[in-house]
């Protein structure tokens, strides 16, 4: 003897909603990670330009630190007279 559902009707109906469901939140899940990939990449790019805009400026100072001696001569903690650790 069978013990089953007799009345089928409706079932390809709710099992369609389910797929649709199922579907939908995958194509959402793809989305998302493709937003947060894209943003993580976008950061990664900007924090690396700016890196390099800082070091170019920091190449920059040096480069022109034997022409501005006098200007520079106050960043160090090297004495004037070029002993380090005394006193001038």
């Amino acid at each position: 003897m069978k013990h089953g559902v007799k009345n089928e009707r409706g079932m390809a109906l709710a099992l369609a909603i389910v797929a649709l469901v199922v579907v939908g939140a995958l194509i959402a899940g793809a989305f998302f990670s493709g937003t947060q990939e894209q943003r993580a990449g976008e950061n990664v790019r900007r924090a690396l330009a700016s890196f390099g805009v800082a070091e170019e400026g920091a190449y920059d100072i040096i480069r022109g630190w034997d022409k501005n001696r006098v200007t520079y001569a106050g960043c160090t903690r090297t004495p004037r007279n070029g002993r380090p650790g005394t006193r001038s």
